[in-house]
């Protein structure tokens, strides 16, 4: 008599089950996708978007940039390749740190002098 026939129609319905629940997942996971993937409004601006947003003109504005040695700068002018700015003393560590301690009064000065 065969005892393992049992055995082994358990284990192909457990593994049909498993493919079958992970059929469903991987289907359900690629719906998400593509429903998350479409905008909620189908609103669209006219004309240049740059021209309705107003920004603060580049020597009134604050700007802060950190090194990959993780220095805090404080930008002063933008170039073609890349930023001009004063590093600002090694305690901070982001730009709201500066700000939170000498304020604008403070990095206005900064920006004039910045020894």
């Amino acid at each position: 008599m065969n005892t393992n026939g049992g055995a082994k129609i358990f284990v192909k319905t457990a593994f049909s089950i498993l493919v079958g629940v992970l059929v469903v997942i991987t289907v359900g996971v690629a719906i998400a996708g593509w429903w998350v993937s479409h905008p909620i409004f189908d609103e669209v601006m006219d004309g240049d978007p740059g021209a309705r947003v107003e920004m603060a003109p580049e020597e009134a504005a604050v700007t802060f940039a950190r090194t990959l040695q993780g220095e805090v700068i404080l930008v002063t002018a933008t170039t073609s390749t890349g930023i001009e700015g004063q590093i600002v003393a090694g305690r901070y560590s982001d730009g709201v740190d500066v700000f939170n301690d000498i304020g604008f009064a403070g990095i206005e000065l900064l920006r004039r002098d910045p020894e």
